[in-house]
């Protein structure tokens, strides 16, 4: 059967359509009379697809029945780029790129609309889980959300404060270190030994260095800090909190601040700082001459950049006790309490009975302070001192309160003898050494008289001097002093 031809009438003999003989395909020729075709074009459909081929290549396929473009040799294009309109034509470009073996599409300098926590711009699995970005300039925040979540899990901000939020569990790693936030473990911070690979149970502590984290999603359980997990050898620094060395400020190493609390449980004891210590620790077998369980190292070395004068220079300062506040009924109030087990509850040391043994609830160790410059000190109060009591100033808030009794040092009794033991003698107060001063005018009447009954010790003058006054069970009496 002869091929059919359709001639352009436009140009005689330039083109033409030719149906081949089995009515396979269709040929578009462009050619000059009598000379052979110079472009060959071939359209044919082909089990349900239209395919193409140019000059007697390879036929590709340009559409299915659905006519959709489903693949085929593009001339011109380069391997593994993505085609576009580009001004309508179709362009490519190096920076948008397709690999379908790893399903990775590569653009460079994306940009998305702002999107929103609900609603990401730049979604991933899913459209409801992704980036957004809210705010411009200064102000400009980055929010991911999961599964159309209002409010996002991680907000990162320029300016402000950036945070985990809602029940999400994240992780972030690096070749030494490990922040992870979950529902099993708020925040957790690892780090990792030079041996060590992964976190050991729960809790987060790692088995070789040590790791802040907490062990709960409640409050309740607060935040560990620990050495690593059960049966961890060698001798890890638990918390180290080091000062970088710096210039300028008023600097402050470690600082915590309360916040104002309402409601808290009633009847139940609310300590703001609680370091318990009051566990089991066990040495290897050894004489120890010294063991401290708690050690403020404050003796500071305070220098000025030219002469100035501090006046008064404190290693500890601890303020005055609680005060009342609305509907408190406080009937004693203690500023600092040393001994006991709580405010109240007596608390038992057990110490090995030896010739040389000793028991001091507070001491003061037998320092030397050495005064520089050469001045006189000529202070009218003792300018050196163990322990200085200061008077306290009682006051109420109407003229009928009456306080019985008040002292700056009160002192209830000499030792109590308890079960199995004896005590020889027993003191409210030993001094030990040195000749007790009293310059109360209150205390001393400087009346001179004479002692008919008994003249004076020896070498005294025969005339009494000074009488002590003091109270016993209420009653004032009087000691004679020559």
């Amino acid at each position: 059967m002869p091929s059919s031809q359709v001639f352009s009438d436009v140009s005689p003999g330039s083109l033409f359509a030719e149906v081949s003989p089995t009515g396979q395909y269709i040929e578009l020729l462009t050619s000059s009379a009598g000379v052979a075709p110079t472009n060959e074009a071939r359209i044919r459909l082909n089990a349900g697809q239209l395919e193409a081929s140019i000059n007697g290549g390879a036929y590709a396929v340009l559409a299915t029945g659905t006519g959709v473009a489903v693949g085929g040799a593009i001339s011109g294009g380069t391997d593994t780029r993505v085609l576009f309109d580009d001004n309508g034509v179709i362009g490519e470009d190096a920076g948008l790129v397709y690999n379908k073996t790893t399903n990775i599409l590569t653009a460079g300098g994306v940009l998305t609309g702002a999107g929103a926590a609900g609603a990401p711009a730049l979604a991933v699995g899913e459209l409801t889980t992704g980036l957004y970005q809210t705010g411009t300039g200064a102000t400009s925040e980055l929010g991911f959300s999961l599964n159309g979540a209002a409010t996002p899990q991680l907000l990162l901000k320029q300016t402000g404060v950036s945070s985990f939020s809602g029940t999400c569990e994240a992780t972030i790693l690096s070749a030494s270190s490990r922040l992870q936030t979950s529902l099993s473990t708020s925040l957790a911070v690892y780090a990792y030994g030079a041996a060590s690979g992964a976190q050991v149970g729960s809790s987060g502590y790692d088995v070789h260095t040590a790791g802040i984290c907490s062990v709960g999603p409640s409050i309740a359980t607060g935040v560990a800090i620990g050495p690593g997990a059960v049966g961890t050898t060698g001798t890890p620094t638990t918390a180290l909190i080091t000062q970088a060395v710096h210039t300028g400020g008023a600097s402050t190493i470690f600082k915590v601040t309360g916040a104002a609390i309402i409601g808290q449980t009633a009847a139940t004891e609310a300590s703001d700082v609680v370091w318990d210590l009051s566990r089991t620790v066990q040495f290897a077998t050894g004489a120890l001459t010294l063991q401290r369980q708690v050690v403020f190292d404050i003796q500071t070395t305070l220098a000025f950049a030219g002469t100035s004068v501090l006046t008064n220079c404190v290693g500890m300062h601890i303020t005055a006790g609680p005060t009342r506040g609305n509907n408190a009924v406080i009937t004693s109030t203690i500023g600092v309490y040393i001994g006991a087990v709580a405010a109240g509850t007596a608390a038992t040391t057990n110490i090995i009975s030896a010739a040389g043994a000793r028991f001091t609830q507070m001491g003061f160790s037998a320092d030397t302070v050495n005064f520089v410059g050469g001045v006189a000190v000529t202070s009218a109060t003792a300018p050196i001192s163990s322990l200085t009591l200061s008077a306290l100033t009682v006051t109420g808030d109407t003229a009928t309160c009456v306080v019985a009794t008040a002292a700056t040092l009160y002192i209830s009794a000499a030792p109590i003898q308890g079960a199995n033991v004896t005590l020889t003698k027993t003191y409210s107060l030993f001094i030990d050494g040195g000749i007790p001063r009293i310059d109360s005018t209150s205390a001393n009447s400087t009346t001179a008289c004479v002692f008919t009954l008994n003249a004076g010790p020896v070498g005294a003058n025969a005339a009494i001097q000074e009488w002590l006054t003091i109270d016993i069970n209420g009653t004032t009496r009087f000691i004679p002093c020559w």
